[in-house]
Protein backbone atom coordinates (compact mmCIF):
# COMPACT_ATOMS: atom_id res chain seq x y z
CA UNK A 1 0.00 0.00 0.00
CA UNK A 2 1.21 4.00 -0.43
CA UNK A 3 -0.15 7.09 -0.18
CA UNK A 4 1.58 10.57 -1.10
CA UNK A 5 1.67 13.28 1.30
CA UNK A 6 2.54 17.22 0.98
CA UNK A 7 3.15 19.48 3.99
CA UNK A 8 4.52 22.89 4.14
CA UNK A 9 5.65 23.96 7.46
CA UNK A 10 6.58 27.82 8.83
CA UNK A 11 9.51 27.43 10.96
CA UNK A 12 8.12 30.29 12.63
CA UNK A 13 11.68 32.67 11.39
CA UNK A 14 10.59 35.14 9.65
CA UNK A 15 13.68 35.73 7.50
CA UNK A 16 13.01 31.95 6.66
CA UNK A 17 10.94 31.00 3.63
CA UNK A 18 8.60 28.10 4.66
CA UNK A 19 9.67 23.99 3.86
CA UNK A 20 7.62 21.74 1.72
CA UNK A 21 7.61 18.29 1.91
CA UNK A 22 6.14 15.89 -0.76
CA UNK A 23 6.63 12.32 0.53
CA UNK A 24 5.64 8.83 -0.92
CA UNK A 25 4.80 6.62 2.21
CA UNK A 26 4.43 2.92 1.48
CA UNK A 27 3.69 0.35 4.47
CA UNK A 28 4.07 -3.66 4.46
CA UNK A 29 2.93 -6.34 6.58
CA UNK A 30 6.63 -8.56 6.56
CA UNK A 31 4.92 -11.31 8.41
CA UNK A 32 2.28 -11.58 10.91
CA UNK A 33 4.58 -9.81 13.38
CA UNK A 34 5.82 -7.40 11.28
CA UNK A 35 5.01 -4.09 9.83
CA UNK A 36 7.16 -1.76 7.93
CA UNK A 37 6.08 1.89 7.15
CA UNK A 38 8.93 3.59 4.88
CA UNK A 39 8.71 7.39 3.90
CA UNK A 40 10.58 9.47 1.32
CA UNK A 41 10.91 11.99 -1.15
CA UNK A 42 8.53 11.94 -3.86
CA UNK A 43 8.45 13.63 -7.33
CA UNK A 44 4.66 14.74 -8.87
CA UNK A 45 3.95 16.54 -11.82
CA UNK A 46 0.84 17.89 -9.70
CA UNK A 47 3.38 19.52 -6.87
CA UNK A 48 6.35 21.07 -9.10
CA UNK A 49 9.03 22.42 -7.05
CA UNK A 50 8.83 25.75 -6.45
CA UNK A 51 5.63 26.40 -8.06
CA UNK A 52 5.63 30.10 -7.33
CA UNK A 53 4.00 29.70 -3.84
CA UNK A 54 7.79 30.57 -1.84
CA UNK A 55 8.36 27.64 -0.73
CA UNK A 56 11.64 25.77 -0.19
CA UNK A 57 11.49 22.13 -0.85
CA UNK A 58 13.13 19.90 2.30
CA UNK A 59 13.92 16.76 1.94
CA UNK A 60 13.31 13.71 4.14
CA UNK A 61 13.12 9.97 4.63
CA UNK A 62 11.89 7.96 8.02
CA UNK A 63 11.63 4.30 9.08
CA UNK A 64 8.64 2.99 11.08
CA UNK A 65 9.43 -0.83 12.18
CA UNK A 66 6.92 -2.36 14.18
CA UNK A 67 7.26 -6.01 15.69
CA UNK A 68 4.96 -7.88 17.92
CA UNK A 69 6.12 -9.38 20.73
CA UNK A 70 5.11 -11.94 23.27
CA UNK A 71 1.99 -10.60 25.29
CA UNK A 72 2.53 -9.92 29.29
CA UNK A 73 0.20 -10.88 31.33
CA UNK A 74 -2.44 -10.78 28.38
CA UNK A 75 -1.74 -7.62 27.70
CA UNK A 76 -0.42 -7.34 23.65
CA UNK A 77 3.27 -5.62 23.64
CA UNK A 78 4.95 -3.80 20.41
CA UNK A 79 8.35 -2.52 20.16
CA UNK A 80 8.78 0.32 17.58
CA UNK A 81 11.56 1.05 15.76
CA UNK A 82 12.09 4.28 14.68
CA UNK A 83 14.79 6.01 11.94
CA UNK A 84 14.70 9.22 10.73
CA UNK A 85 16.67 11.84 8.63
CA UNK A 86 15.63 15.48 7.53
CA UNK A 87 17.35 18.04 5.61
CA UNK A 88 15.69 21.32 5.76
CA UNK A 89 17.69 22.85 2.95
CA UNK A 90 19.22 26.55 3.18
CA UNK A 91 21.41 27.63 6.13
CA UNK A 92 19.36 26.80 9.52
CA UNK A 93 21.39 27.92 12.78
CA UNK A 94 21.84 25.17 14.60
CA UNK A 95 19.59 26.74 17.65
CA UNK A 96 16.46 26.20 15.16
CA UNK A 97 17.35 23.03 13.88
CA UNK A 98 17.99 21.81 17.28
CA UNK A 99 14.43 23.12 18.39
CA UNK A 100 12.76 21.18 15.56
CA UNK A 101 14.45 17.86 16.35
CA UNK A 102 13.07 18.36 20.25
CA UNK A 103 9.47 18.39 18.75
CA UNK A 104 9.94 15.02 16.86
CA UNK A 105 11.17 13.61 20.33
CA UNK A 106 8.54 15.22 21.91
CA UNK A 107 6.47 13.35 19.55
CA UNK A 108 7.73 9.85 20.25
CA UNK A 109 7.41 10.15 23.70
CA UNK A 110 4.00 11.34 23.79
CA UNK A 111 3.33 8.34 21.38
CA UNK A 112 5.04 6.15 24.20
CA UNK A 113 2.79 7.63 26.87
CA UNK A 114 -0.59 6.58 25.16
CA UNK A 115 0.28 3.54 24.49
CA UNK A 116 1.73 3.02 27.71
CA UNK A 117 0.15 0.01 29.59
CA UNK A 118 2.35 -0.19 32.38
CA UNK A 119 -0.14 0.46 35.04
CA UNK A 120 -2.51 -2.98 34.19
CA UNK A 121 0.76 -4.92 33.78
CA UNK A 122 1.80 -3.97 37.06
CA UNK A 123 -1.57 -4.50 38.64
Amino acid sequence: HSDLYHLVIDLGVKTFAPREWLTKVVWKLVDEDTMIVCFEDAVDNRFPVGAGKGYLRASSGALWKYDRLPEVRGIPQTRVTYVQQVDLKGLIPSLIANSKIVGQLEYLSTMRKKFDKSLEIDA
